[in-house]
């Protein structure tokens, strides 16, 4: 599943599968004990001493046998002394394994009055000096990906208890990684995790179903695109053309056509369908 649909102009989660994994998720809750309710981790965390978050400091201290995390966590682990055996795993997939990845970008200012010093420094992050920190300490992965082939990446010494974890980010990078989608028609990113944790709180309170939930967010993501492009002319043509392709594809979709992968700008569907047999 993606959060948006194929052209990016509208959400897509308000879907029969979607639905599925989240009654799964509530069911992992509160029948099976799987991941622990909030009132729960409170009074774990009244238990636990240690450092930098609730997760963080269950997981240390052994009261949660898994977190959803970054390679960056293990400089924590290392700050606060800690040397238990770490791996990675994949998050359950339903059968179709991949890799969320994102990145810490930088980019210059078009008017900037110091563009060859900006350029040096957007130069530095290639450099092998910052590789090589990123390397040793363990923080996020090297920007160039060249350098998660070297030894003192996969198998850092003094830290044998992270080799799996490390050479598990590794592989995930090279096998099946995939940007995380963002509609460049709902510019204002920082709505969309909040109307998220909202309808779907709804939901794991039992105060809505999932269908019910799934349809407002549905509804909330979509004003919020409307509001996104009253407020940005300039997109109207673009969403127009986009608009156009995404009703192109909806119709072979309907009738269990392949999907040119042309017409797609969601990174993640255009490598699915690609993969899966979908595409052409």
């Amino acid at each position: 599943m993606s959060h948006f649909n194929e052209t990016l102009t509208g959400p897509a989660l308000n879907d029969p599968r979607y639905r599925k994994v989240l009654e799964r998720y509530r069911k992992w809750v509160f029948e099976d004990h799987l991941i622990p309710t909030q009132a729960e981790i409170s009074s774990f965390f009244a238990e636990a001493g240690g450092f930098s978050g609730y997760s963080m400091q269950l997981f240390a201290s052994g009261h949660f046998a898994m977190i959803l995390n970054g390679r960056h966590a293990v400089v924590q682990f290392r700050q606060a002394g800690k040397k238990i055996p770490l791996t990675v795993s994949e998050p359950p997939h339903g059968g179709y394994p991949n890799t969320s990845i994102s990145s810490r970008m930088v980019t210059i200012f078009k008017g900037s009055k110091n563009i060859p010093e900006a350029k040096r420094f957007l130069a530095f992050f290639t450099s092998r000096e910052l590789n090589m920190h990123l390397v040793s300490e363990g923080d996020a992965l090297p920007p160039v990906p060249g350098f998660t082939d070297l030894e003192e990446f996969a198998r850092p010494a003094g830290h044998e208890n992270e080799w799996p974890l490390h050479q598990g980010f590794s592989r995930a990078l090279r096998e099946n990684p995939i940007p995380n989608e963002y509609s460049p028609f709902l510019l204002n990113t920082a709505v969309y995790l909040p109307l998220e944790s909202k309808f779907l709180g709804g939901f794991m309170s039992g105060v809505t179903t999932a269908e019910e939930a799934l349809a407002r967010f549905d509804a909330e993501v979509t004003k919020e695109i409307r509001r996104s492009l009253s407020q940005h002319p300039e997109l109207k043509s673009r969403y127009e053309e986009a608009q156009a392709r995404q009703q192109e594809i909806d119709a072979i979709k309907k009738r269990g056509g392949k999907i040119p992968l042309d017409l797609v700008d969601n990174t993640f569907l255009k490598k699915y369908y690609r993969d899966m047999g979908m595409g052409r």
